[in-house]
């Protein structure tokens, strides 16, 4: 099932990776060393088997603590699936927990508070991209004291929220949009994508531009938790939809349709979902310039949607950076913050993993099924 730490999921990864090698010689195995002023042993790790026919490219722990999940769902199809992907000659790509501080250190952004789907920007420009919206919360949202624990507050983030709204100062989209795009001007803020691309992030660019090469259709499956339905998986793409998603391609690989008891595919226009600025997804249909592309988010729901939903999960990572950034008023309130921010990205209930790694393992294999 999920592994329990970082160190356990590289460990098996590691050791998957050195199984599937013996058995194709012309595996590629590479470590990237994350620099760190805390922790030199931050890795992100992947297996690359070549192919003739599509890339089929899985990355994991963009958002740290989500990635358990990703995790598992790599490491099940590397001992289950992977051979009918390279019987069928597509080439696969695996990338494993791009954000290791993030996991280890039970954050969801990297050790410089980089929102890393901010960070794949691939021109100067995507760092200069303004978010006034999140500017004119920016105050409330960024108050400089110490993180407590109350159980009032997610009411009054929805207070904050519907206020707001009420005032005509958001509308429900922009207000989430505000928040959640990403914002590249204040370090210590939530959804921070940085000034330039981080070195696992450029890395990653740089190589998959070298990997894509040879290939005319490129699948690229990064998977998340958190956000839409508990329970339900969502499928999301990069801030411009018409580059990430091949229609022919996507149609072939996914019957949404007549798929809907596993997934839903969810634009980012919809409410409750947003378009982020400098995502992986976009990464990668711009480095792969006139190519198939089907770059897509498996994103595991927790807490759900609609309004209510959307203060409680603020709430959390309000409070969670307040803490990082500023202390925590006691070592009370720390634990109970930080157990609610882990349980909004990895849940430790059996049955919502149980379901989340089968529904991920049945979309996977029909993905492959169909390439």
């Amino acid at each position: 099932m999920f592994p329990k730490s970082y160190d356990e999921a590289r460990a098996r990864f590691l050791a998957s990776s050195e199984s599937l090698k013996r058995r194709y010689p012309r595996a590629e195995m590479r470590s990237f060393n994350v620099p760190s002023a805390k922790d030199p042993n931050l890795f992100v790790d992947e297996i690359y088997i070549p192919g003739k026919k599509a890339l089929l490219m899985l990355t994991s722990g963009v958002h740290g603590l989500e990635a358990s999940l990703g995790s598992a769902a790599q490491l099940e199809f590397m001992s289950e699936t992977i051979h009918l992907a390279l019987e069928k000659g597509a080439g696969v790509y695996i990338v494993h927990c791009l954000n290791p501080y993030g996991w280890k250190y039970a954050r969801r952004v990297t050790e410089e508070n980089i929102n890393l789907n901010r960070n794949f920007g691939t021109t100067p420009e995507t760092f200069r991209t303004p978010n006034e919206g999140y500017l004119r919360l920016a105050p409330e949202i960024e108050r400089n004291e110490k993180a407590r624990h109350d159980l009032l507050h997610p009411f009054k983030t929805l207070k904050f929220l519907a206020t707001r709204l009420f005032k005509k100062e958001f509308t429900s989209r922009t207000l989430t949009q505000a928040i959640a795009q990403g914002q590249f001007t204040n370090p210590r803020g939530l959804e921070y994508g940085g000034r330039e691309q981080t070195p696992q992030a450029r890395n990653l660019t740089e190589r998959f531009k070298q990997v894509q090469n040879g290939y005319d259709e490129i699948i690229h499956i990064d998977f998340h938790t958190g956000l839409g339905k508990r329970n339900r998986l969502h499928l999301l793409t990069g801030f411009d939809q018409e580059k990430c998603v091949h229609p022919e391609t996507f149609k072939r690989l996914f019957r949404a349709k007549d798929e809907a008891h596993l997934y839903k595919f969810n634009s980012g226009d919809e409410d409750g979902f947003y378009r982020t600025v400098g995502d992986i997804n976009m990464m990668t249909a711009e480095c792969a310039p006139g190519k198939k592309v089907v770059a897509l988010t498996f994103e595991f729901g927790t807490l759900g949607t609609g309004l209510i939903a959307n203060g409680r999960a603020l709430s959390r990572l309000w409070l969670e950076n307040r803490g990082t950034q500023n202390g925590f008023a006691s070592k009370k309130d720390e634990q109970k913050i930080k157990a609610k921010f882990r349980d909004l990205f990895e849940p430790q209930d059996p049955a919502w993993q149980k379901n989340a790694l089968d529904i991920t393992h049945t979309v996977l294999r029909q993905v492959v099924e169909r390439l």
